[in-house]
C-alpha cells in the first residue's frame, strides 16, 4: 500500500484495487483502504476526487478496446480535467467535450494485472448527451449530533475540520458543490476552513448566515436562544441576518457585517439586528494567542495534548506511559487542528484517528527525543 502515498488523482482512477474498492466496496477492501487513510490522512482529498470520478460514469463490459485508447482517454483526463478541478473535487470530467471516438472512456481496472477488464466505451452514441456535473452523492447530506459531554472532531472532505459543542447539530454534504460550500448547524461549533476563493464556505444558522473564505470562528446558534454570535479568531468573516424566509437569495440578504480577529458579532432575534463587538481578550485561537501556545521546543508530548485538549476541548485518548519519553519541536500556530495532529503523530511515529467521537493516538511509543 505504501506506493499509493505519491499517488496523485489520475493515478488513482487508473489503479485496479482502488478501483474495484471503490465498485464493489467489499468488507475486506474497505478494511485496508480506511486502516491506510487513518495512517496517510493528506490523501484524502486525492482520494475523493478519483472516487468521485469513478462512481459517476457507468461501466459496461466490451469486447474490445485498444491500449492505444486506453491510453489515450488517460492522457485526455490528465492534461485537460484533473487540471481543472477545484481542490474539493466535486467537478466529474465533461467527457462529452471530447470527439465522440473517446466519449465515455474510462478504465475500471479490475481484472488483475490488466487495464483491460471493464470499460465505458460509447463510440456510437450520440453527441448530443450531457453528462451531470452532480456526482452521485453531491446534494446528500449526513447529519451529526453531538449526544455526549465533551466537544466532537468532524473531518471534511474540502480540509474544513469543526469542533461540534454538546447539544449540537452539523449537517453537511458528502461532497461539496463547485462553486460554494454551505453546512447546516444548530447549537455551537468552532470552524477550522480550508481556505479556498473559488469555494466559499457558508454556515447556515436558522436566520443567520456566516460567510468565509478560510479561517477559524465559532458560531453559537442554540435553536432556543433569544441571541446568536459569531467569534472569529483569524481570518475575515461576513455575517448576515436573513429574517423570515429561508428560501432568500444572498443578494435579498440583508444586514450584513464584517468582522475580523477578535470580534464577534450579536444576533438578536426579537429585534432582528446584528451588533458588532471587540472581545474584552483574544481568543485563545487567535493569531496571537496561538504564536505563544503553539510554539513547541523540547516540550513533552504530555503538555503537547494538554494544550491541544484545552484549546479545542475535545477529548484525545493516547498511552502516556509508552509515550511519556516523547519530546516535540515544532510551530503549529497556523494549522488547523487535523494538520496538528498529523504534525505531531509524524514526528512521534504514530497514527491517530477518530473513534466513538474521540480522538485516538496509537504507536510504539518513544525511546529517543524528537
Amino acid at each position: 500500500m505504501e506506493k499509493y502515498y505519491t499517488f496523485e488523482v489520475e493515478d488513482y482512477i487508473v489503479d485496479d484495487f482502488f478501483i474495484r474498492w471503490v465498485l464493489n466496496n467489499s468488507d475486506e477492501d474497505s478494511k485496508i483502504w480506511e486502516h491506510w487513510l487513518g495512517n496517510h490522512p493528506d490523501q484524502i482529498f486525492k482520494i475523493e476526487q478519483a472516487k468521485n470520478i469513478v462512481n459517476s460514469i457507468k461501466f459496461n463490459q466490451v469486447s474490445e478496446v485498444s491500449r492505444a485508447e486506453v491510453n489515450s482517454f488517460i492522457e485526455l483526463v490528465k492534461q485537460e480535467h484533473l487540471s481543472k478541478q477545484s481542490v474539493s473535487g466535486n467537478s466529474v470530467p465533461s467527457l462529452w467535450r471530447f470527439n465522440k471516438k473517446w466519449i465515455g472512456i474510462a478504465a475500471s481496472l479490475i481484472a488483475v494485472g490488466t487495464i483491460f477488464g471493464f470499460l465505458v466505451f460509447y463510440k456510437n452514441q450520440s453527441f448530443n448527451k450531457t453528462l451531470s456535473t452532480n456526482v452521485s452523492e453531491l446534494g446528500i447530506y449526513q447529519e451529526k449530533t453531538n449526544t455526549g459531554s465533551s466537544p466532537i472532531l468532524i473531518y471534511m472532505v474540502d480540509g474544513t475540520s469543526v469542533i461540534l459543542k454538546p447539544k449540537s447539530t452539523l449537517r453537511y454534504p458528502k461532497t461539496f458543490l463547485a462553486d460554494k460550500r454551505e453546512v447546516y448547524l444548530s447549537g455551537e461549533a468552532f470552524f477550522e476552513v480550508h481556505k479556498n476563493p473559488k469555494q466559499p464556505f457558508l454556515v447556515h444558522s436558522g436566520e443567520m448566515i456566516t460567510k468565509v473564505v478560510g479561517t477559524s470562528f465559532t458560531v453559537k446558534a442554540f435553536k432556543g436562544d433569544n441571541d446568536f454570535k459569531v467569534i472569529v479568531s483569524t481570518g475575515k468573516v461576513l455575517v448576515y441576518a436573513q429574517p423570515g424566509s429561508k428560501e432568500k437569495n444572498e443578494e435579498d440578504i440583508v444586514k450584513p457585517i464584517a468582522l475580523i480577529p477578535n470580534q464577534q458579532v450579536i444576533y438578536h432575534r426579537d429585534k432582528l439586528v446584528l451588533i458588532k463587538q471587540d472581545l474584552p481578550k483574544p481568543s485563545i485561537l487567535s493569531q496571537e494567542e496561538t504564536r505563544k501556545t503553539f510554539n513547541f521546543k523540547g516540550t513533552p508530548l504530555t503538555e503537547v495534548i494538554n494544550t491541544l485538549k484545552e484549546a479545542y476541548q475535545v477529548d484525545i485518548v493516547y498511552n502516556a506511559n509508552a509515550f511519556s519519553s516523547c519530546q516535540l519541536t515544532a510551530t503549529l500556530y497556523d494549522d488547523p487542528l487535523y494538520d496538528k495532529l498529523t504534525t505531531i503523530c509524524k514526528a512521534i511515529d504514530a497514527n491517530f484517528t477518530i473513534v466513538n467521537d474521540q480522538i485516538v493516538i496509537t504507536g510504539r511509543g518513544c525511546s529517543r527525543l524528537y
